[in-house]
């Protein structure tokens, strides 16, 4: 019973496989992309820190007029703006246009630090589908996949794991026992399957926090609590200055916002008119930029859910609760991008051993060569071959005599026919010697008890008792 659900949770691990492989695909390297862009200025800018933290005293319009003063920005108006991002930690200011240019403002000066190209913008956006339309039909499917494969593989490795140490055990007890220690090359299959094998044990806890947070972020906007629908504000001219929003966050109990430490970030949507207010506690509130008017006050989890997707822990709270306790973990870069690239490999061994197994057993199986198969042909040819002789021994009725003409190449077809029987039957004994490797002694037509068997060579007694006592426990 065992047998059979993993033989066809294996089949359908390997059919999972090769469904998911080109999106999986997308979302692994482009993972290891993004994963990497806090560290890489040409994915997206590093941010830089203002003159002062947690003092804001530019107001929306000096931010406009410093952001205008950049020719590579192209700005005229608020309607050029994609948003602005304030970081009271970090004191700036960034300042994003739809194409994904960005710009540094000292929130103390209004100085402009920085400009650079956001490419992890796109990349996002490829990343979860979004780009081409494909976020739940083809990528949310692809992230159940991969989970699915992970559960899976997570059961039939430790499943193998369990049977070879068990295996390894009875090996131990029968030391006594004659065992093969031949070196065999690993074939392309073997070769993925071994380190397929290993590398996913190694990668599977990590990984399936990646997933799992994934399918969470894939599912935002549809998952309440996640992420927010956003509201409109009555103008897409921002007028609330930054000390104005703080008030404002002060009076609304679920923030608990006390001073600028207990903000993560202020961010403008000139298009929508409003300004959103997120903390650390895993809670936001919409403003109208131009009233000042509370619109909403709801639960935010995308940004702990980007956290431990990227392997961050503790920096951010679920709905209040802090999950990870009060230290900061990051695990990022030295454990969870090794684990990414890990998993590009386990990408592509897999899809190697699905394609090779799955897809080849699927075609129409070539029968195994028996003992019949080989003696066939020979009993043919050696049929063909006796008839031919009797014909050279009759006499010729036109003649009276023997044809010397036909003889000769009568005699030529004849040794043909016996060099290609013979050239058949060693084909045949050699597919026999490859086909039957768990009885060496025989495989070259010899009969040999335990004790004549050479060194380093199991015979067939073994064999055969150890195939025995495995299926039958």
């Amino acid at each position: 019973m065992r047998e059979g659900v993993s033989r066809n949770l294996r089949r359908a691990h390997n059919w999972a496989a090769i469904a998911v492989a080109a999106p999986l695909l997308i979302v692994i390297a482009t993972g290891i992309f993004l994963q990497v862009r806090k560290s890489v200025e040409w994915i997206q800018p590093v941010s830089e820190r203002g003159s002062a933290t947690f003092q804001p005293q530019v107001s929306q319009d000096q931010v406009l007029q410093a952001v205008r003063a950049v020719p590579q920005m192209d700005v005229d108006g608020w309607d050029d703006l994609l948003l602005t991002d304030y970081r009271p930690r970090k004191g700036i200011i960034k300042v994003r246009t739809p194409g994904h240019l960005e710009t540094q403002v000292d929130a103390t000066t209004g100085a402009v630090i920085k400009t650079g190209q956001r490419w992890n913008d796109i990349v996002m956006k490829i990343h979860d589908g979004s780009a081409f339309g494909g976020r739940l039909w083809l990528f949310l499917p692809a992230g159940v996949g991969a989970l699915f494969l992970t559960l899976s593989g997570l059961y039939l490795g430790f499943g193998a794991s369990a049977r070879r140490w068990r295996r390894y055990r009875r090996d131990r007890r029968r030391s006594n026992w004659v065992v093969d220690v031949r070196q065999r090359s690993l074939t392309l299959t073997q070769f993925c399957f071994k380190y397929h094998y290993w590398a996913a044990l190694v990668v599977t806890i990590p990984w399936l926090i990646v997933i799992t947070s994934g399918l969470a972020l894939q599912l935002r906007h549809e998952i309440p609590g996640v992420m927010p629908d956003y509201k409109r504000g009555v103008s897409s001219v921002p007028h609330l200055d930054y000390q104005q929003v703080l008030d404002v966050a002060k009076t609304i109990p679920e923030l608990q916002v006390e001073g600028w430490s207990d903000i993560w970030r202020i961010y403008t949507y000139p298009e929508k008119g409003i300004m959103e207010i997120r903390t650390k506690i895993g809670y936001g509130a919409q403003l109208d930029a131009a009233t000042g008017n509370v619109l909403d006050v709801y639960a935010r989890g995308s940004e702990f859910w980007e956290d431990l997707h990227e392997g961050i822990f503790g920096r951010h709270q679920l709905n209040g609760v802090k999950v990870f306790g009060e230290s900061e973990i990051d695990l990022s870069m030295w454990l969870f991008l090794p684990v990414n690239i890990i998993t590009l490999f386990l990408w592509f061994t897999g899809v190697v051993v699905a394609l090779r197994t799955t897809v080849k057993k699927a075609a129409p199986a070539r029968k195994p060569a028996t003992a019949k198969d080989m003696l066939g042909p020979a009993i043919a040819v050696g049929s063909i071959a006796s008839s031919v002789g009797t014909e050279l021994l009759l006499p010729d009725p036109g003649s009276g005599a023997l044809s010397t003409q036909l003889r000769r190449e009568d005699a030529s077809e004849l040794d043909r026919m016996r060099r290609e029987a013979r050239e058949l039957v060693e084909q045949r004994r050699a597919a026999a010697r490859r086909t039957a490797r768990w009885r060496p002694d025989i495989a070259d037509g010899t009969v040999r008890s335990p004790a004549q068997a050479p060194p380093g060579q199991a015979t067939w007694h073994s064999r055969a008792r150890a195939a025995w006592r495995r299926r039958t426990g």
